[in-house]
């Protein structure tokens, strides 16, 4: 058989292993299946399939965007499983540089033989592609046909762009759908499914969200109980650390998220939006969560080769699900989870009337969804970036310089020509990232350190052809140091003119970021920074998403924005702050219960309350609580009192059944049922009065009244005044008044309080949410002075803090626009009510409480925020 031959018979083997459909090889010649084996990726495809495992999926990159590096990296594990696997001897191996360049496809096709010929290949009934294996001849031994590989290699460049060449694989993504799908998280209405879809289809898309949100609590609750906790007699703190990171305040959130879910289900105006709003911030920490994912499996792989560790995890698993899943399938659902809920709130507005009260709602939360979920990929996409920059530095010997990561991301590498001084061209590998190139020599499986050019240093300025260089190498730039001198100053020369125009094209992209067009746009000294916690753009109020290098900080005045922003940002003028300490001043004190920002006088509204509730799910005590602490078993309808704030997704409370038996419960078990209080909170009451109809020594209380009278009393007043009024139009059907209770924010807001039946028989209760009743009025009003109106009215985020009769008569010091202030400290808001700042920004203070809480205006909204914070803006 001829040698030229040999290529296309490896070409119709590739196919007959099922790896690829290509079938135009023999119309491209043989150097078209060269350059679709050159990165490696279909290589390590092949072993896998062949044989599963082969090359641990960890070890290579199915997308090596044309890096050298990468794809070397690619090749040699290729070259380990044929060795590790396949049992394929050295000499029968090609070296790594000998595929990527090309200088030896003859031996290539030799070890690609050997591999035909091993017996996991034979077994399967995979004919080999070559009678005699030992025809190919020794490694120096090149036949014609190959010899021109070399200069069409230089001339031909991987590009990133074509289509793979590969079928597709089953691979980790596609098992973890199976996994989401199969622990009942996918709902019907998105997947492609013929179950019969109900007439109100928008109450059947709640019922989904709901009801997946339920077995998503419990899949995280299974997680931390069986192995979190389970495995912490094999396992150490940092184990635990890597492989269950930040599972537990998942699971606090959305324990918290699943409450307010099933509030907002009973409730009238049905404020699902809201809860998905609520929860953003929280949110957000799923980006700790997957960018840690593949190092949490990878640790757990790692461990369990202990027999005794492994022996564990399997009993655990055994307990917690029969076995069915593995605990590295249970940690990939969070991030299965977190990517589904644009989809959930996407199908729920679809079916959402535009006229429905909460149709705005949603379409704010589907903003928040998907802001939350940009950023998940955006977090996922930098941790495997910065693993790749993590393995670049682990090949470099002698390397003194910076971080590699704190360089930016990683643009181009690969074998340049260095021209310093009078000095020769020297054979460098090049990697550049964002903010450097990092100059090396390359040596046999690793690259020695040389250098570091910093490109803020520099300009580049490309060099004609034919004017300097050495043989081919004489496309080349120079790169010249601004700072004086010429002692850093060097020539850098590529192969060929596209190679060069490949590289001074990233080179542009790099200047582009460190040297932003707009960088001094208003005054301001914008650099390119990373950020260590999720950053919200100053100008478009969206993420700055990613893990690192994610946007542009002033360096005056402190403002973040995304690069597209600043120029938008017409409004936003560098106000540079003056020298002050870098840490802020103490906040001011507020009510930690409720958020309210009270003054001395108003310690009256911190009563203890008395929160009872009621099961409403059956628990047995499995799951058992965490750390050994006593379950309280609970039946359907047993009334609880709540000892302790939860604080988590588990619950301290006494039994009223026993009125002795005290232990701990899923919060998920139990809905709140009537709050009620030591004292009713309105100006020293300590008791509600006899009657549940409030009277006129209340002093929120004002009588009959039209609605347009109580708009005029309240206007004027600030936030948080309130009082309640007998309906001049609405009467109950027992001939009852029926009461309102309206409350100042911004403008009047108008709640009615509704009468209902109470537990016990012929008792009546009142209410403003069906999910929170009370006996009487004065409770109603006692509880919502130390909590917000806003979980069940968005658009009244307050307590009720100001009785009408005892209320400010005008707001302090209130003018037209207010006085303009700036801030001079970042402060995150806590509490409904609280308005953000950050650093440089204008706000306009409209009101001044003496206890330390400024109300005003700004770009992140309206609201109070600490006075400390802020120094007028002259």
């Amino acid at each position: 058989m001829a040698n030229n031959e040999v290529w296309l018979r490896c070409g119709s083997w590739l196919r007959s292993c099922n790896i690829t459909t290509r079938d135009d090889w023999k119309a491209k010649g043989a150097f078209g299946l060269a350059q679709d084996l050159r990165d490696g990726v279909l290589l390590c495809q092949l072993l896998n399939l062949l044989s599963p495992s082969s090359v641990d999926v960890r070890s290579y990159h199915i997308s090596p965007r044309m890096s050298q590096f990468l794809c070397l990296k690619n090749i040699k594990a290729f070259l380990r499983g044929c060795s590790h696997r396949y049992k394929i001897s050295a000499a029968d191996l090609f070296e790594p540089e000998e595929l990527f360049d090309l200088i030896n496809f003859k031996k290539v096709l030799h070890t690609l033989s050997k591999l035909s010929y091993s017996s996991i290949v034979v077994n399967q009934g995979i004919h080999p592609f070559s009678d005699n294996p030992e025809s190919f001849g020794s490694r120096g031994d090149e036949d014609e046909i190959y010899a021109h590989f070399p200069t069409l290699a230089d001339d031909n460049q991987l590009d990133d762009e074509e289509e793979p060449i590969y079928n597709a694989m089953t691979n980790d993504d596609d098992n973890d759908e199976d996994v989401y799908s199969d622990l009942g998280l996918m709902p019907h209405s998105l997947q492609n499914s013929k179950v019969e879809q109900p007439v109100d289809k928008r109450q059947y898309c709640l019922n989904e969200v709901l009801e997946t949100e339920e077995k998503y609590v419990n899949v995280l609750n299974t997680i931390s109980v069986n192995f979190l906790h389970g495995l912490k007699s094999v396992l150490n703190d940092e184990s635990r650390n890597i492989i269950f990171c930040n599972l537990e305040a998942l699971l606090v959130v959305h324990t918290g998220l699943l409450s307010d879910l099933i509030n907002a289900m009973e409730e009238t105006q049905r404020k699902i939006s809201w809860c998905f709003i609520k929860w953003k911030t929280e949110l957000l920490s799923y980006g700790t969560y997957v960018a840690n994912i593949n190092r949490a499996q990878e640790h757990i792989e790692d461990v369990m080769k202990d027999d005794h560790i492994c022996k564990k995890v399997e009993d655990c698993q055994l307990r917690a699900n029969g076995g069915k899943f593995r605990l590295r399938d249970l940690l990939t659902v969070p991030v299965q989870r977190i990517l589904k809920y644009h989809l959930l709130v996407s199908e729920l507005k679809k079916h959402t009337p535009k006229d429905h009260p909460d149709y705005s709602g949603l379409e704010q939360a589907l903003a928040v969804a998907r802001d939350v979920g940009t950023y998940v990929n955006e977090a996922k996409r930098d941790s495997e970036t910065m693993k790749i920059i993590e393995d670049i530095q682990s090949t470099l010997l002698d390397f003194t310089g910076p971080p590699l990561t704190s360089l930016g991301g990683q643009h181009k590498d690969g074998e340049l020509r260095l021209k310093e001084g009078d000095n020769r061209q020297g054979s460098r590998h090049v990697f550049l990232f964002d903010k450097a190139m990092v100059i090396t020599t390359p040596t046999r499986s690793q690259y020695k350190f040389k250098k570091i050019l910093h490109l803020e240093d520099f300009t580049y300025k490309p060099i004609p052809k034919g004017k300097r260089g050495q043989g081919n190498w004489t496309y080349g730039w120079d790169m010249i140091d601004n700072r004086g001198g010429n002692s850093s100053s060097c020539s850098i020369y590529a192969k060929t003119d596209d190679l060069r125009r490949k590289w001074t094209t990233a080179l542009d992209q790099c200047y582009s970021k460190i040297n932003l067009k707009d960088r001094n746009f208003n005054d301001h000294n914008f650099v390119y920074s990373s950020f260590s916690k999720p950053t919200t753009c100053s100008h478009c109020r969206n993420l700055l998403c990613g893990l690192f290098f994610q946007g542009y900080e002033c360096q005056k005045c402190s403002v973040q924005m995304h690069p597209l922003c600043i120029p938008r940002a017409v409004d936003a003028h560098c106000n540079e702050p003056v020298s002050r300490p870098s840490n802020p001043p103490t906040l001011p004190p507020r009510d930690s219960e409720s958020g309210t920002h009270l003054t001395s006088s108003d310690s009256y509204r911190t009563p203890r309350q008395i929160i009872f509730a009621v099961c409403t799910r059956p628990y047995t005590g499995n799951p058992l609580p965490p750390m050994g602490i006593p379950p309280l078993q609970l039946s359907i309808n047993d009334e609880v009192e709540i000892l302790d704030k939860p604080s988590g997704p588990w619950c301290h409370g006494r039994s009223l059944a026993t009125n002795s038996r005290t232990g701990y419960f899923p919060l998920t078990s139990v809905h709140l049922k009537t709050p009620s209080s030591t004292t009713n909170g309105s100006l020293g009451r300590k008791t509600p009065p006899s009657t549940p109809t409030p009277d006129n020594s209340d002093p929120w209380f004002v009588g009959p009244m039209h609605r347009d009278r109580a708009e005029e009393i309240l206007k004027g007043h600030p936030d948080g005044t309130f009082l309640v009024r007998a309906s001049l139009r609405d009467t109950g059907a027992d001939g009852k008044p029926s009461y309102v209770l309206d409350v100042m924010y911004r403008e009047p807001q108008h709640i009615r309080i509704l009468l209902g039946p109470g537990d016990a028989e012929g008792s009546c209760c009142y209410y403003v949410t069906p999910a929170v009743p009370f006996p009487t009025i004065h409770q109603l009003i006692a509880f919502y002075e130390t909590n917000s109106l806003q979980p069940s009215f968005p658009r009244v985020p307050t307590n009720l803090i100001h009785p009408v009769k005892h209320a400010p008569t005008r707001r302090p010091e209130l003018t037209p626009r207010g006085d303009r202030y700036r801030a001079v400290y970042n402060f995150e808001a806590k509490a409904a009510g609280e308005m953000s700042l950050r650093v440089g920004e204008r706000v306009w203070v409209v009101g001044r409480n003496p206890n330390g809480w400024w109300k005003g205006s700004g770009p992140m909204g309206e609201g109070y925020f600490p006075s400390t914070f802020v120094e007028e803006d002259l």
